[in-house]
């Protein structure tokens, strides 16, 4: 893909201290970083990728999919395919049950994207065969457009409009008319297992591609001299469309739960923002937009505290932003490019008080379901752990002193590093495309063996769940 134009901090007006000042909030609150690029006035001006995560991989969004999801109802709208004002249920007749709900009847697009269809939960239909259909019997509880409730199937089935009126892949309909005029290369979606792509999770894109969807709002959907989206899409996706305070949300909401990026209102499948406005995704997925400040936030992370991000970006980066060129130093500049070439994620320690060991026949934890028994041997530079269950081995190599690659099943690829601490064997096994670790570690004298994520996926505890189809 074309390069996105590159200059340092200061000819952009940018002070590269406040970028470092970041760094040091979020390295500070716990916030692991896996990528990061700041781009302004269409030009990056701060780009990393922490090892051993890498430029050219695609990460897991989560529910930053859901602003994917609004830019393709915007461009299926602007071809006629459907308006935000029709009614769901006279797009999909053939899904629609006979005694469907009342509030159903009215349910529109628009209500989806902004995640007012009147229901007070976030409904759990992953089991069902045909998720669409299965919350088209879910009736709403409220009239649509009365409440504000954070809903995965809104978005999914807007994604399913998109799909039917095109017939085709959400995420094929996307290529030819925002991907690839865009300068994205690989993308993927995870599917519901029967052909649908899944839409409110699972998009697969680079962090540059994050950039580069960030700096199209931003353009207001032009992109080199052509309109990939409509301009009033962006302008009604990006504003208030449904307030979400505590007075518009489902009954029950506790003032505590409410970070307060959370509440300064919808648009949609977009998060208003005390500054400009954003997509986000579980475990710390961002694009933020700033349109005062002309630039873009595209980061990905592990982190549980999201709030942490934005309040750290508010009060480091925010007032880096607000010169004209010469605004930083070429001194602020060369040590930010500095460290930035440098960043990686700690590599987990060795004191070499082991080599190897036998099958352990007893393992734990909530990544060891598809596991019976773990056993080690040197190869190389580094160790094979085999993973054995049933009659089937699964080989990770796992690196001493660097990351090293491999895949643990179905071309679901890892990047793993370990070593001995007293007798004990840990690793940190890193499923590179996702914010999530397996954190192994073995007691070959117990015969024990734990496997543990560092946070759970969300798509499932299995690996191979998170195979791109």
């Amino acid at each position: 893909m074309p390069a996105l134009p590159r200059a340092t901090p200061d000819e952009q007006g940018v002070d590269a201290a406040a970028i470092a000042g970041l760094l040091d909030a979020l390295a500070a609150g716990g916030v692991e970083l896996h990528s990061l690029m700041l781009m302004r006035h269409g030009t990056v001006v701060a780009e990393a990728h922490w090892a051993p995560y890498e430029e050219e991989q695609v990460n897991l969004l989560y529910s930053l999919s859901k602003s994917f999801v609004s830019a393709a109802a915007g461009i299926a709208v602007s071809e006629k395919r459907f308006r935000y004002d029709d009614r769901v249920v006279d797009l999909v007749p053939e899904l629609v049950p006979q005694d469907i709900g009342e509030h159903w009847r009215e349910v529109t697009v628009r209500d989806c994207l902004r995640m007012a269809t009147g229901h007070l939960d976030d409904p759990v239909l992953y089991a069902e065969a045909d998720w669409l259909a299965a919350f088209l019997r879910l009736p709403p509880d409220w009239a649509p457009g009365s409440v504000f409730t954070y809903n995965q199937f809104a978005t999914h089935t807007v994604a399913r409009l998109v799909e039917a009126s095109a017939g085709e892949r959400l995420v094929d309909y996307l290529r030819p008319r925002l991907f690839e005029p865009l300068g994205v290369g690989h993308a993927g979606w995870f599917t519901d297992g029967h052909g649908h792509d899944a839409g409110f999770s699972g998009l697969h894109v680079s962090t540059d591609a994050i950039a580069r969807f960030g700096q199209l709002l931003l353009q207001r959907g032009e992109w080199d001299g052509r309109q990939l989206v409509p301009a009033e899409w962006v302008d009604e996706a990006t504003s208030i469309q449904m307030p979400n305070d505590l007075a518009h949300r489902r009954p029950g909401v506790d003032a505590d739960e409410l970070p307060v990026d959370w509440a300064q209102g919808y648009g949609y499948q977009f998060w208003m923002c005390r500054n400009g406005f954003r997509g986000d995704g579980a475990y710390g997925q961002f694009c933020l937009v700033l349109p005062e400040q002309d630039a873009v936030l595209a980061l990905t992370s592990e982190t549980t505290d999201m709030q942490r991000v934005l309040d750290a970006v508010w009060q480091h980066l925010l007032p880096g932003l607000s010169g004209d060129a010469g605004a930083g130093s070429a001194d602020a500049d060369a040590a930010l490019a500095t460290r930035l070439a440098e960043v990686a994620i700690p590599l987990p320690p060795n004191d070499r008080s082991g080599d190897g060991f036998e099958p352990v026949a007893r393992t734990s934890g909530d990544a060891a379901a598809s596991v019976d028994s773990v056993a080690l041997r040197r190869e190389g530079t580094g160790w094979v752990a085999d993973f054995r269950h049933g009659d089937r081995v699964r080989q990770l190599p796992i690196g001493d002193g660097q990351w090293v690659a491999g895949d643990w099943t179905d071309g679901v690829p890892f990047r793993s590093a370990g070593g001995f601490v007293d007798g004990r064997f840990r690793a940190q096994l890193r499923m590179i495309q996702t914010p999530h670790t397996i954190e192994l570690s073995v007691d070959a004298a117990a015969g024990t063996a734990c496997l543990q994520w560092s946070q759970p996926p969300l798509h499932g505890p299995e690996p191979s769940f998170h195979r791109l189809r």
